[in-house]
């Protein structure tokens, strides 16, 4: 077996005959096995300073194409959450929390709305409590939406501004710990 630095490829007698080019190098069969292993794994494979075949980790994408890739990653987190949090259910949440601010604002008296009600029944707390509990969920949402938003919009700016690998990386890790903070705070 055989690899040719100038081509990038691998050559075998039995197959090329005498068809391999000049600059190419004899290898063995288990080098060249672990090379395309290397490979499968993401390496790429070149020559090194003899013309030997080595694996080696690809290069970064440019620094643009990170930029852009780390900007679509802004959005498709706050997506994520927001499915996650609410999923289908925007308006059963909407209207949830108005018939516990409707409950709250009657001073907890009288019959609690269904959305009340059923969610005190099944959670085996009062109607008062089940009130308080959504409201709260409800402007932790909301706290947690905006927060997002300015913190995104803070985030991408230093994501576009960002002129070097640290830089960028630095942006991307501020962003990722915010996020990690928000699913914990709203039990994600």
């Amino acid at each position: 077996m055989f690899y040719s630095n100038t081509t990038g490829g691998f050559y075998d007698r039995n197959i090329h005959g005498n068809n391999i080019p000049a600059d190419a190098v004899e290898i063995t069969s288990a080098v060249h096995a672990a090379l395309l292993t290397a490979q499968t794994q993401g390496k790429r494979i070149t020559a090194d300073e003899n013309g030997r075949p080595i694996a080696i980790d690809p290069p970064l994408p440019s620094i643009e194409l990170q930029i852009a890739s780390a900007l679509a990653d802004t959005y498709a987190d706050v997506d994520a959450i927001y499915a996650a949090a609410i999923g289908n259910r925007k308006t059963e949440y909407e209207e949830a929390e108005q018939a516990a601010l409707a409950f709250q604002a009657a001073g907890y008296t009288g019959a609690a709305s269904a959305y009340v009600a059923d969610y005190a029944a099944t959670a085996g707390i009062t109607d008062q409590q089940s009130a308080d509990l959504i409201i709260a969920r409800a402007n932790g949402l909301r706290a947690a939406v905006l927060a997002m938003r300015t913190t995104r919009f803070t985030a991408q700016s230093a994501m576009r501004a960002a002129t070097t690998q640290a830089e960028l990386d630095a942006a991307v890790a501020a962003w990722r710990t915010f996020i990690t903070q928000v699913r914990t705070s709203l039990g994600l």
